[in-house]
């Protein structure tokens, strides 16, 4: 667009150059018809619209010369300014005209054209082809779904006069980029969505940060929940999504108090250790046993030793760079004999392995909106706040909510652990019916239930290295009820039972509050 209008100018320099010389060479010349500018200009427009009335014309060699240019440019001027006049339409003008007549629905405006951005956009659509989806670009794109307009999002809030029910996803490449479009909308009132790995310890109200290794590792255990206590878990690739693998995997998997699930990670983790030296006590040395759960932190190479290899209960795949996982399952399939179950993060499948992270699979209105998590920790909230009082969700710190999210994450954990012969992935009404009453039912299983989500709890701030300390303090990260569960006092016991009788709460819930 910009070179267009830089085209035009140009085009505009060059015939009022012609006209000077024009007028110059005609306004002296004996039985001249072009003796003022406004001659000049007249002639200049009768021949750029090709109408020529006849009236005025160079006598002049030069002033002819002049009016020849004038004549064979007339037709390039005239297409590029039909043609500019055309973007504009359709960048601009059609696009307000489109948003104009639905400015009551909601909106989902995208500020990149990128993978993330189209399979979101496409998601929103297959749950509902009416909604009004924006791509924000400042050059035109083709094959987007939706409308594409060259206006800005701070436009597009103005022409709508208000930012509620617009939801803006800043999906780009460059996260810095996306940071800075999300901070231009602080105060706007609309949703927005940004890819970054920075979280903040407090977000702009409305803003939401997410990266994308914490959402492949959220569908990953939600596609592939651990299936027992004791299973061997290898993890095989550097980088952060096989670290955030193993975040999630400590906050989701915890199935029973006496549970021995083992995670070999396979390269260099070296910088995660250093930042989270309260997760050491569960590392040990390949080779070592001992009661929990276990992280082992092997210095060898994944098919270094080929029993183990066939031993392990599912590898996984899950490097940052997908051909370096390819390379290593074509390895696998080729020279060794496995019986776990094999998985890797890549974009396409792959005969005789599980495939998941493509764009299709991450960028879904489930696990970046989120709105279902998000309800679900705020229902959570609400009945620890009104057992144990506190701040509103709004005014809680950016780690308490994510505290809140964790024990969301892990309540499909909880429902598999009441109905056992259910397949669960979410908290549908249905099951959390059934759940409640296999709950009210355990009443000899409370202490273990109570167990489990303890362990969890503490899962969770080992993650952020808190320790134990007689007195709480956040700023030390310190906290006397992170020790073992047979040292608390019955009521400390307790304190967590919130987590499980919100699968009530769920259960009680009109089906269209839940959605």
């Amino acid at each position: 667009m910009k070179k267009g209008y830089k085209k035009l100018l140009a085009a505009a320099a060059v015939f009022l150059a012609l006209i000077a010389v024009l007028l110059l060479a005609e306004r002296e010349a004996p039985n001249a018809s072009i003796r003022s500018l406004s001659a000049a200009l007249w002639y200049a427009i009768t021949t750029l619209t090709s109408v020529g009335y006849g009236d005025l014309f160079p006598v002049t060699a030069v002033g002819r010369i002049a009016g020849a240019v004038l004549e064979l440019g007339s037709l390039g001027v005239l297409a590029l300014l039909l043609a500019i006049l055309l973007t504009v339409y359709r960048s601009r003008l059609r696009p307000k005209m489109l948003l104009w007549l639905r400015r009551k629905r909601d909106w989902y405006v995208f500020l990149s054209a990128g993978a993330p951005s189209r399979a979101m956009a496409e998601a929103l659509l297959r749950e509902d082809p009416s909604r009004t989806i924006v791509f924000s670009l400042p050059s035109a794109e083709e094959g987007l779904p939706g409308i594409v307009t060259s206006l800005p999002a701070e436009a597009l809030l103005r022409l709508r006069k208000s930012g509620s029910g617009v939801h803006v996803f800043a999906l780009g490449d460059d996260w810095l980029q996306n940071e800075k479009q999300a901070d231009a909308l602080k105060g706007a009132r609309c949703r927005v969505y940004c890819l970054s790995p920075h979280p903040l310890d407090s977000l702009p109200e409305g803003q939401l940060r997410f990266a994308p290794w914490e959402i492949c590792a959220r569908l990953y255990w939600q596609r592939f929940p651990a299936e027992g206590p004791e299973e061997e878990i290898w993890i095989v690739g550097d980088g952060r999504c096989a670290q955030a693998l193993l975040e999630q995997a400590l906050l989701v998997n915890v199935l029973a108090p006496e549970q021995r699930i083992r995670y070999v990670l396979f390269g260099d983790h070296a910088d995660f250790r250093r930042c989270h030296p309260a997760l050491e006590p569960l590392a040990v040395s390949p080779g070592s046993d001992g009661s929990g759960d276990r992280i082992v932190w092997s210095d060898k190479a994944w098919n270094a030793d080929a029993d183990a290899l066939r031993a392990a209960d599912r590898i996984i795949f899950c490097s940052d760079d997908e051909e370096e996982n390819l390379d290593r399952l074509s390895a696998l399939r080729r020279f060794f004999p496995v019986s776990g179950r094999v998985h890797a993060r890549l974009s396409r499948p792959f005969d005789g392995a599980e495939t998941f992270g493509s764009p299709q699979e991450l960028f879904t209105p489930e696990l970046v909106m989120r709105e279902q998590l998000n309800r679900t920790a705020k229902m959570l909230h609400g009945i620890y706040r009104a057992a144990n009082g506190g701040p509103a969700w709004e005014e809680l710190s950016e780690f308490t909510r994510r505290s809140n999210l964790a024990a969301a994450d892990h309540l499909p954990v909880k429902l598999r652990l009441l109905l056992p012969d259910e397949t669960v992935s979410v908290p549908e009404r249905r099951l959390c019916r059934l759940a409640a009453d296999a709950l009210a039912a355990a009443n000899e299983d409370r202490r273990r239930f109570r167990e489990i989500e303890h362990i969890r709890w503490m899962r969770f701030h080992l993650l952020y290295n808190w320790r134990y300390g007689e007195e709480r303090s956040d700023k030390d990260r310190l906290h006397p009820l992170l020790r073992s569960f047979d040292e608390l006092e019955e009521r400390d016991q307790a304190k967590d039972d919130y987590a499980w009788t919100l699968i009530a709460s769920l259960a009680d819930l009109p089906e269209e509050e839940k959605r």
